[in-house]
């Protein structure tokens, strides 16, 4: 079942792939040593840049296969549907009123990955379909409907180990959408409205100097080790696990607040906007 939507697809947006990526600082195998002797290390995500090739593309932010303004059958939210992703956007030269050139991506170790979602909908009509593919669409990797929780907040999507796993060095395609017309049964196919979110997944072998690190590392550590070295959904569902078992403690909070600063910001979007969101799943 092919799902994505890309929104590269205009030849000037792959032009300036060199250009949007110029301003994305190449990440160093930085290893914090420090972090080995004190748990409470400050979290500080290093982005890492995407290999060359095709622009990754995608959305952080949900919006409409149709037209966010016509979500029918999704009730209004004052937060969208957001994926736990970095992201970059570029305004070209003199159409700052235009839409920006977005590019979704992130790191990560594990052959069958965890992605995190803020999902704002809670109709329980309502479907969502979580779909993996490889670069070029062509191989399924997962696919799989995904229950709305009962409440705003963030959901957690993980790809079975029975499925295929994620080669190092190689990018893959995801997709999380929500179709907001299975409460309208009268809905044509026009007229249907999936609200969605995509980006790629890229996963990196871990070096040997970091595995020994990671093996003798706290789950604190590791937060902070996965961070520093760019892998961003390690890091991330490491740190998001650590929330859900201690949701009072104020020192995870920081962390929290200041890994999703990784994530970037726009006109329409900052961190502190979901940052206090709670955990459904």
């Amino acid at each position: 079942m092919k799902l994505f939507i890309y929104s590269t697809g205009l030849g000037l947006a792959i032009a300036l792939n060199s250009l949007v990526f110029q301003d994305v600082t190449t990440a160093q195998m930085r290893l914090p040593h420090a972090a080995q002797k004190q748990a409470a290390k400050s979290v500080r995500f290093v982005r890492r840049e995407v290999p060359p090739g095709r622009p990754p593309g995608g959305r952080y932010r949900g919006g409409g296969t149709r037209s966010i303004d016509s979500q029918m059958g999704c009730p209004a939210v004052t937060t969208p549907l957001i994926a736990l992703v970095p992201f970059t956007e570029n305004y070209l030269p003199g159409q700052e009123d235009k839409p920006p050139i977005t590019h979704v991506w992130g790191y990560t170790t594990a052959a069958h990955p965890t992605l995190w979602f803020y999902v704002p909908y809670t109709n329980q009509s309502l479907s969502a379909t979580f779909s993996l593919q490889n670069e070029d669409s062509s191989t399924e990797m997962y696919e799989t409907s995904v229950s709305l929780p009962k409440q705003a907040g963030f959901i957690r999507v993980q790809v079975p180990e029975t499925k295929l796993a994620l080669q190092a060095g190689n990018r893959y395609r995801w997709f999380l959408g929500i179709d907001c017309t299975s409460a309208n049964a009268s809905a044509s196919p026009s007229t249907r409205e999936t609200i969605y979110v995509e980006g790629t997944i890229l996963r990196d072998a871990v070096k040997p100097d970091l595995a020994s690190q990671l093996a003798s590392a706290s789950p604190e550590q590791k937060v902070a080790l996965y961070a520093e070295n760019g892998f961003w959904h390690d890091a991330l569902n490491t740190l998001a696990e650590l929330r859900q078992q201690r949701p009072h403690d104020p020192a995870l909070l920081q962390d929290w607040q200041r890994l999703l600063e990784g994530m970037g910001t726009s006109r329409v979007f900052k961190p502190k906007d979901i940052e206090s969101k709670p955990f459904v799943n």
